[in-house]
């Protein structure tokens, strides 16, 4: 087993991702901006059938609402009190990390993590379900609730003293459905938005 660090978390959560077949199961206390697409791919939106999950801590304030209505639209959020766990499953393997669902987490911080498979996975898999199982839903009334952020959620990006980013892999580029009309579902909400531009 290796133990991986920036950049190298980053590429091979991308690497897992970009192979999903049927299950990307997150849980992240912390979920920064949409930037993370850069670590996620976008095969895991672009697949049916795929099982999504995002377990989050309930403290709203740390979850990035464009992120959650984009995880909203594919799957499920629920909120468990004292999460602090980050552990990202995609079909039968686990990177099991420090790395919270944010840029500086995969581009920033000293991290590191491991990734799992046989019995090691087959456990973390099986706490990951407990946990969810005991978990509250997260409704999409609630993630229409989280504020929004014209700047990056403090300690995300901007901390003084952090290493300057890492590459993260390429940029799959933006995609949205429901989400992005989420945003701007009414003309006047538009309206105010483009005259804050």
């Amino acid at each position: 087993m290796t133990v991986l660090t920036r950049p190298e978390i980053a590429r091979e959560l991308r690497k897992l991702c970009d192979s999903v077949r049927r299950r990307l199961w997150i849980c992240s206390p912390y979920v920064g901006s949409w930037s993370v697409r850069s670590v996620l791919g976008r095969k895991w939106w672009d697949r049916n059938n795929v099982d999504i999950r995002l377990l989050i801590d309930p403290d709203e304030k740390e979850v990035n609402r464009d992120t959650a209505l984009r995880f909203a639209e594919k799957g499920k959020i629920r909120k468990l009190r004292g999460l602090h766990a980050k552990m990202y499953i995609v079909d039968d393997r686990v990177l099991l990390t420090s790395a919270n669902l944010t840029f500086a987490g995969f581009a920033r911080r000293h991290e590191a993590g491991v990734v799992l498979s046989g019995k090691a996975a087959n456990s973390a898999i099986s706490l990951f379900n407990s946990w969810w199982e005991s978990a509250a839903d997260f409704p999409n009334s609630s993630v229409l609730g989280l504020p929004r952020r014209r700047l990056q959620i403090a300690g995300e990006d901007d901390v003084p003293g952090l290493p300057e980013p890492m590459a993260l892999p390429p940029d799959p580029g933006d995609f949205g459905g429901w989400a992005c009309i989420a945003e701007f579902g009414d003309y006047g909400k538009f309206l105010h938005c483009y005259k804050d531009l």
